[in-house]
């Protein structure tokens, strides 16, 4: 049985297709991915001198949005992964049945990455394939055996946005060993404790100068977490989610604001700050993804939604290749970066759609499942 949430907001009422795919939560995973592509190929950050003298208010909202798109995946995994384990699932052998593919996607792209030369097309137009190749092998493997754990922490090639795999897998795992001590009562105290550790790194670290920064991993792990808690109790109401989501962009501006104007704060510390409100923004537009599922039925975007784990660990592929059209593009207009964004995006997706249906190369999109691993009923990756 569900529990209930001492509020009025939030009501007894089952979910639909809680186990399955929810149309709204679809569209919420595409547009999250979208993001991803917007802030890797450079877009995003772009607004940020189209904005010009606006400073704050055109930087907080910049901020704000690089924090939202892998959290969303995060908390859509502690979600879903609760829900089948009060759906009657073991979950040691969800956890298993989960981690399985998401190991195999790490080596497989890892592998991928640490082949591919960072400047794509134009290393090997410039020094040939051998050279290109052998020469990537070499300074990828280099990094890798002298910094291993670190690129975890501060993700960077052959690893980059890879780091997502084995957090994933922590989070999960910690969720089963929460289930498993029966310690479900202290899970709220255990997120705090995250957060404050995050506070913590961050006053002793403002300008992230540590050779090994958790910021990023405390992050995530908070997130899977809110995601399980939020799997227990059911569906909450429209406007108690819109307020929250409202609400958490108010309480981030005035965290920042107190920053910059009280505690006087670098602008990289402002920048990098793990606002509160951020937090409270990201649960608040899950819940309206919650609150109502049907959003997007009908549309193409839960078929889309199939694909985009798919593509969110090819399009830096697509990136390192796009490298010298991505070198033109500071001397552009925006519109500029903007086609460049989609570009990547409808070639990562025409990836991810070619190599899932070829039965030699589909374990590089799918982790060597029976089926597509980003199809699952859980609904338990990007």
């Amino acid at each position: 049985m569900h529990n209930t949430l001492r509020s009025d907001r939030i009501t007894n009422v089952s979910q639909p297709q809680v186990s399955g795919r929810i149309p709204s939560v679809e569209f919420g995973r595409v547009i999250a991915i979208l993001l991803v592509i917007f802030i890797h190929t450079g877009f995003i950050d772009r607004l940020h001198y189209v904005g010009g003298g606006y400073g704050y208010i055109i930087d907080l909202p910049i901020w704000l949005t690089h924090s939202l798109p892998v959290a969303y995946f995060l908390l859509v995994a502690g979600y879903f992964f609760g829900k089948r384990v009060t759906d009657g699932r073991d979950p040691r052998a969800l956890l298993r049945q989960y981690s399985t593919p998401l190991i195999q996607l790490f080596i497989i792209w890892l592998v991928v990455y640490s082949l591919c030369p960072p400047d794509g097309i134009a290393a090997v137009y410039d020094h040939g394939l051998i050279e290109a190749l052998t020469t990537a092998v070499a300074t990828n493997l280099s990094i890798l055996i002298n910094e291993h754990v670190k690129l975890l922490l501060i993700p960077r090639p052959p690893v980059y946005h890879l780091w997502f795999l084995p957090i994933l897998i922590m989070g999960l795992a910690a969720v089963t060993g929460i289930i498993l001590l029966k310690i479900q009562k202290h899970v709220v105290a255990l997120i705090l404790v995250l957060y404050g550790a995050q506070l913590a790194v961050e006053i002793a670290n403002p300008d992230g100068y540590f050779a090994f920064d958790p910021r990023q991993q405390l992050r995530s792990m908070q997130f899977i977490l809110w995601g399980w808690w939020l799997s227990r109790y059911d569906r909450v109401s429209f406007p108690f989610a819109l307020s929250l989501a409202a609400g958490g962009i108010v309480l981030a501006f005035t965290e920042g604001v107190i920053l910059k104007v009280i505690f006087h704060a670098s602008s990289a510390t402002v920048a990098h700050h793990a606002y509160l409100g951020s937090i409270v923004m990201i649960v608040g537009l899950f819940l309206l993804a919650l609150a109502k599922p049907d959003f997007s039925r009908g549309t193409s975007f839960p078929y889309l939604a199939r694909f985009t784990f798919g593509v969110y660990v090819s399009h830096m592929l697509v990136i390192y290749a796009l490298v010298p059209i991505h070198q033109k593009l500071p001397s552009l207009s925006p519109l500029w970066h903007l086609g460049y964004a989609i570009g990547v995006c409808f070639l990562a997706l025409g990836i991810t759609m070619v190599l899932s249906r070829l039965p030699f190369a589909r374990i590089t999109v799918i982790g060597g499942t029976s089926r597509p691993f980003f199809t699952r009923r859980e609904n338990s990756v990007p």
